[in-house]
């Protein structure tokens, strides 16, 4: 998967846009200005030199604003944007064949890069309520502007500063007001007013939605719930399509992570042929920690032989689609636990669009060792880890009964 950087550059209330040249794979299509992160590079560091190359000027780069992964046939990007500051030069047409200042209405005249895409509609949503970005916290790096409060409509009931995890808003006579405090970007200030008069930048009302009664199942309905779900091993040899994979991996991305800091990718395979060799590269991973007399020989031994003896897929199950979780190196092992949250989130709400999920254990262990003919069948980023693996598919078969697990072990202080 190749990084790419790119600028969200703001100038009176507008957003700088460029336009791919002819002859380029994506001519025409427009973008937000950046490039590829060379070995080496910080995202960062990447950013100032591409727009020094492409555009001739001086930018200081500030916060992460978000990101985007897109599988172009030419190979997968993940692309990492950054709130930017024009500091000096003039722009120039290097690479691009034209370069627009657009505000937000504009923004959806132009026909943008499929990776981009997903980040115009966020910065869409980053509006205040007089259509104006909110540029002032961005560039001097404050609080003070993060939030916006309709005074007509607050009430000063305290709730948006009750729920904020790290006293980031605080209440005064004349309403909420922010502090020194991180913002982590949650989303409960905003979710939690009764009125609609409180917005955050960093989490816009324009992207909640209403929630009249938070639905709750019945402590019966909700125990068999929970209960019957399985780890499916035997699947029809149906396609899920793509959509079904997206629709399930955008409820894995609302799961609690700590302290909201999320960071989890996914790179998904549903290339029967492409799982064909990721089961036979383990089988040969596993044949090797047999050799050097791991702890788990014993237990690798069985899959092994099984599948010398017969070919049957012990590894993978024959499951239709492999959904791998990745998260960068440097964000380990908080990464690692919030691939855990966000799989059990896709596990939990596959059997509501007739999926089923098994862990892929075997695929974890081998990825996660560094084993480097599986990191390279991946083809992933030197800078990213692999932090979970789940297979999916269409289950073959239906459980009749729920099952029963070991005691419950408490202790009470």
């Amino acid at each position: 998967m190749k990084e790419v950087t790119a600028a969200i550059i703001l100038k009176d209330n507008k957003v700088l846009i460029a336009q791919r040249a002819a002859g380029d794979k994506l001519a025409g299509k427009w973008e937000f200005p950046g490039g590829k992160i060379e070995p080496g590079e910080t995202p960062r560091e990447c950013l100032k030199r591409e727009i020094r190359e492409e555009l001739e000027v001086e930018i200081k780069v500030l916060d992460f604003f978000g990101e985007s992964i897109y599988a172009y046939h030419s190979g997968t990007i993940q692309l990492m944007v950054f709130w930017c500051a024009w500091i000096s030069g003039e722009f120039t047409l290097k690479v691009h064949s034209n370069l627009a200042w657009v505000n937000r209405h504009e923004l959806d005249l132009y026909d943008f890069a499929p990776a981009d895409i997903p980040l115009v509609e966020k910065l869409k949503a980053v509006i205040n309520i007089n259509h104006t970005l909110v540029i002032e916290t961005i560039e001097r790096g404050k609080n003070m502007n993060l939030i916006q409060v309709n005074q007509e409509k607050c009430i000063r009931c305290g709730l948006c500063a009750d729920v904020c995890p790290t006293e980031f808003i605080t209440m005064s006579e004349q309403g909420p007001q922010t502090t020194e405090a991180s913002c982590i970007a949650c989303g409960h200030c905003v979710a939690v007013c009764p009125v609609e008069a409180l917005d955050n930048v960093k989490a816009p009302l324009a992207q909640q939605l209403p929630l009249e009664k938070i639905p709750v199942l019945d402590a019966e309905t909700a125990a068999h719930f929970l209960r019957a779900r399985r780890s499916i091993r035997c699947y029809k040899q149906d396609a899920v399509p793509r959509e079904k994979i997206l629709q399930l991996l955008d409820i894995a991305r609302m799961a609690p992570t700590g302290g909201n800091t999320q960071g989890v990718a996914y790179h998904v395979i549903d290339n029967a042929d492409t799982l064909r060799k990721i089961t036979s590269v383990i089988i040969d991973w596993m044949e090797e920690q047999i050799e050097k007399g791991s702890s788990w020989a014993t237990y690798f031994a069985t899959s092994v032989n099984k599948y010398r003896q017969t070919g049957h897929d012990v590894i993978l199950r024959g499951a239709p689609c492999l959904i791998v979780a990745i998260t960068a190196k440097n964000f380990l092992p908080r990464g690692r636990d919030n691939t855990h949250f966000s799989l059990a989130y896709s596990e939990l709400y596959a059997p509501a669009i007739d999926l089923g999920t098994c862990w892929a254990g075997f695929f974890e262990a081998c990825a996660t060792s560094g084993y480097q003919q599986l990191i390279d069948l991946l083809g992933l980023p030197e800078k990213m880890a692999v932090t979970g693996g789940l297979m999916v598919g269409y289950p073959q078969f239906s459980y009749k009964r729920l099952v029963d697990r070991n005691p419950l072990q408490v202790t009470w202080l």
